[in-house]
């Protein structure tokens, strides 16, 4: 290649190089262009929104006013509703336990999810069952100056899946004409088929052509499951709200009381004083003791009302219903069950592991159905029809013109991939689902050895706080005498009430702990049923029914 050759193709390839990057900043520009462009456009669009998002906010701005004496109470402006269900003046835990099984939210939600699921199987079972389709139809032609000419039809259809696998279809059709220039009669003629389509390999029997059906039955099955088992621990958590209530307004009752015990205990520390009986420093610790009691009083207070707010929420009520909660000290039942039939009983009867041992076996029978798919497809059709000539009454069809036939048809695929995919995922998605079992099942055996820890654990913890309430009366009685005979202080006095107020207090406490660990385990171990009103009965064996006891009904 010459020296001028050279300088060519070097300039040709310098404008070819030169125009590539002329085209790219080209583009990078344009691209900037349009982001800018977006850019603007959205900006203009945020801005004015957001003007007239405050501007419709301070055209309808509602201030508050300072309080006023008997306001309190009023009910404010759209928030103020009937409830949806009668609510009693002293409502119970049954009660809460009705109303919320009829007002809650949430518990309405997952009834509905449970009836879609039912409602879906209904469309499940209507693509297995017998499938029927008519058709009718009447046609008029007429041209300019001449007669008209009619022609109608009629078709009936029914097809069937068999439990084979094969598809049964079944037809009637009949066509009608009329030619009114020509004077001809109504004529009909009527035509039926049959057929039969049966899968021999890939496709047969009804494990795989029922699939769907099969996994729709299964899929209400879990619903079912689901839902009771959601409905034991909705209510486990009415009974924690309504019995954490109940502890709160005794802490607020003793707390109460013992503010009128430390205002006695001022007065009388002062008069002490007065007498020369008691110093300064006493009064002063009976004054701060008071103060502190009143600081205890307003927060107890403000945390019952808390509570008693939410749990109108929760229960779906308004806020402005007025009733009280009763106070019902639970019933202590004691629970002694060994812990190896506790498992056992659990293994045996909690829904949620039946939802995943049968999803086991769904994974088991997906990988049978995917292996079935890797076969070719071998199939018996069969087939019939039967036309009629044309008649003038349908009475007098006579079906001489009939065709059948009967075969196999064999479709071997070259490629599979698609189907080697599927089979190698259900087998994989089995293997998670096995693992995924065994965890599961695992961890209900760890979560029933807890809960039965944790009850007996509350059966001592309330054994041992009974005695220690004991210990604090005698304590509190015994600084009384003391403090009569001069030979405490009021500090020693004050320190031994608070400690008798606090055992009380966390008597009750340690009460709902162990209600709440009684009905925790009988949950845990499947042995808690929910009937429709939300009340709850504890299945119990002959053996053991006279250790237990049933729940309010």
């Amino acid at each position: 290649m010459g020296t001028s050759e050279k300088r060519g193709l070097i300039r040709r390839r310098a404008v070819r190089a030169a125009t590539l990057a002329a085209f790219v900043a080209a583009a990078g520009c344009t691209s900037s262009a349009y982001r800018r462009s977006a850019d603007r456009e959205v900006d203009a669009i945020l801005t004015g929104k957001s003007k007239t998002v405050r501007r419709e906010r301070e055209d309808a701005m509602v201030f508050p006013r300072e309080s006023v004496p008997g306001e309190e109470g009023r009910t404010p402006a759209g928030i103020d509703r009937e409830p949806p269900i009668e609510v009693p003046e002293v409502v119970t835990l049954v009660d809460s336990l009705r109303i919320a099984t009829t007002a809650n939210r949430e518990y309405t939600s997952r009834g509905e999810s449970l009836y879609l699921a039912a409602l879906a199987l209904t469309g499940a079972r209507f693509a297995f069952g017998p499938r029927f389709d008519a058709t009718l139809s009447y046609l008029t032609r007429k041209a300019s100056g001449v007669e008209r000419a009619d022609a109608s039809a009629a078709t009936l259809t029914g097809s069937q899946i068999l439990p084979t696998g094969g598809t049964i279809t079944a037809s009637a059709a009949s066509t009608g004409t009329i030619d009114r220039e020509a004077g001809e009669d109504y004529m009909t003629d009527a035509t039926l088929r049959a057929s039969l389509k049966q899968p021999l390999l890939r496709g047969f029997g009804y494990e795989a052509s029922h699939e769907l059906l099969t996994q729709s039955e299964r899929d209400v099955v879990y619903a079912v499951r689901d839902f009771a088992r959601y409905r034991e621990e909705f209510l486990l958590d009415i009974t924690r709200r309504h019995y954490d209530i109940l502890a709160q307004r005794v802490v607020l009752r003793n707390t109460e009381a013992r503010y009128a015990d430390a205002e006695f205990q001022l007065r009388r520390t002062e008069a002490l004083f007065e007498i020369g009986r008691q110093d300064k420093l006493e009064v002063l610790r009976a004054e701060n003791d008071l103060l502190r009691v009143q600081n205890d009083v307003i927060d107890a207070r403000d945390s019952l009302g808390l509570q008693i707010d939410q749990m109108k929420v929760f229960l779906g009520l308004p806020t402005t219903v007025k009733f009280e909660f009763a106070e019902e000290v639970p019933q202590f039942l004691r629970v002694d069950v060994s812990l190896a039939t506790a498992v056992e009983a659990a293994l045996a009867n909690r829904f949620d592991l039946m939802n995943a041992r049968d999803r086991l076996e769904d994974a088991v029978r997906g990988l049978r159905i995917a292996r079935q798919n890797l076969y070719p497809d071998l199939s018996l059709e069969a087939s019939w029809s039967g036309t009629s000539l044309p008649g003038p009454a349908y009475r007098d069809h006579a079906f001489h013109d009939q065709v059948g036939s009967v075969g196999l048809v064999l479709e071997i695929p070259l490629q599979q991939t698609i189907e080697r995919n599927a089979f190698r995922s259900a087998e994989i998605a089995m293997d998670r689902q096995r693992r995924d079992y065994e965890k599961f099942r695992d961890d209900v055996v760890v979560e029933v050895r807890q809960t039965l820890r944790a009850l007996r654990q509350a059966s001592d913890s309330l054994t041992i706080q009974d005695k220690i309430i004991h210990v604090e009366e005698k304590r509190t009685e015994k600084a009384n005498l003391d403090f009569e005979a001069g030979r405490i202080g009021n500090r020693d006095m004050l320190e031994a009430k608070r400690s008798l107020l606090d055992a009380r207090n966390e008597r009750v406490r340690r009460a709902v702990q162990y209600e709440l660990a009684r009905i925790n385990l009988e949950r845990a171990m499947g042995t808690l049923e929910v009937e429709p009103d939300g009340t709850w009965r504890t299945r119990r064996s002959p053996e053991t029914a006279s250790a237990g006891g049933e729940a309010p009904r």
